[in-house]
């Protein structure tokens, strides 16, 4: 069952930027974000101004360092007061004062929920927030930045409508030259620069790969040495090869595809250029729809897809 907490009505971005959240991090953008969290411990505040379509996240484990913790030159996030101070001094920054936000506060409902809500609460005031609601819970938290919505998803009817991870699930990282075809039960990992990784899903069957190329292709024709996914023309083979071998065509499949940064100046600007090139024309040459997509910039990227809803969270550097 889907809780919709609250009701604005704001037309949603056609390409919205996806954030997820792990506890210890925080989040501040404009209006064409969605940041993602899974409340399963300590508590999530959400803060949004809806004149100027700002707004942040913070994803805290305990709401303020304890006296025996070593204190450091710099705020950890996981304490919910360093990690108000992170999102005011950028909220300074933008010009827009913590009472102009509205807060909302979700703590997990564990033992000692209700502290954690009044010093949270407490907290928020000293900072000069409006509280404007609080509730305690747990499940798949997102938060639309366009029209300030928050919704928690809870005791929905699987996992794969919760956004929750199976109970035990498989890792994969992929480095430059690898890739991964899978089931439901799996989630893979990779960071991106002037290389671009292709997401494929089944939304039928849950099954789901990605490939993460270097090149366009391979100078001086075929290796007798088998594909190599370093190229995008044989990392996309070897996909479709994956993929067949689960009696499963590519327009099953929905695509996504992403990178092709431009990190240094020359050689890697014509890099980036001749990979994203590739990608669309690999794509359409195999039959595949692509479904989304975020290419180029100057920013690496890390991205996170999960196979069991088919989601992948992406979140930008700097350069």
């Amino acid at each position: 069952m889907s809780r919709r907490v609250s009701q604005t009505v704001i037309t949603k971005p056609e390409e919205p930027l996806e954030i997820f959240l792990d506890a210890g991090e925080l989040y501040l953008a404009e209006a064409d974000t969605r940041i993602r969290s899974l409340l399963g411990e300590g508590g999530i505040v959400t803060l949004w101004h809806p004149h100027l379509k700002l707004g942040g996240m913070c994803h805290f484990k305990k709401v303020r360092m304890d006296a025996s913790e070593p204190t450091g030159r710099t705020l950890n996030a996981a304490y919910a007061d360093a990690a108000l101070s992170l999102l005011q001094l950028e909220m300074v920054r933008a010009g827009a004062p913590p009472r102009r936000f509205e807060a909302k506060l979700f703590v997990f409902d564990g033992p000692d929920a209700g502290k954690t809500a009044k010093e949270a609460g407490q907290l928020l005031h000293d900072f000069g927030f409006k509280l404007a609601m609080d509730h305690n819970g747990s499940g798949n938290l997102v938060f639309d930045i366009w029209n300030g919505d928050v919704w928690i998803q809870k005791d929905a009817p699987s996992m794969i409508d919760a956004g929750k991870a199976p109970q035990d699930i498989l890792e994969v990282y992929l480095d430059p030259g690898e890739w991964y075809f899978s089931d439901a039960d799996t989630r893979m990992k990779t960071l991106l620069g002037s290389c671009v990784a292709v997401v494929l899903w089944h939304p039928q069957k849950r099954l789901g790969g990605m490939c993460h190329y270097m090149l366009p292709q391979r100078n001086g024709g075929a290796s007798n040495q088998g594909l190599d996914g370093r190229y995008a023309d044989e990392a996309m083979q070897l996909l479709v090869d994956a993929l067949k071998k689960e009696r499963t065509r590519p327009q099953e499949y929905e695509v996504k595809i992403f990178g092709g940064s431009s990190m240094l100046e020359g050689s890697s600007i014509n890099v980036s250029k001749r990979n994203i090139e590739a990608a669309y024309r690999l794509l359409k040459h195999h039959g595949f729809r692509i479904m989304g997509e975020d290419l180029g910039g100057r920013a690496h990227r890390n991205l996170v897809f999960d196979v069991w809803s088919g989601d992948v969270w992406l979140r930008k550097g700097s350069r």
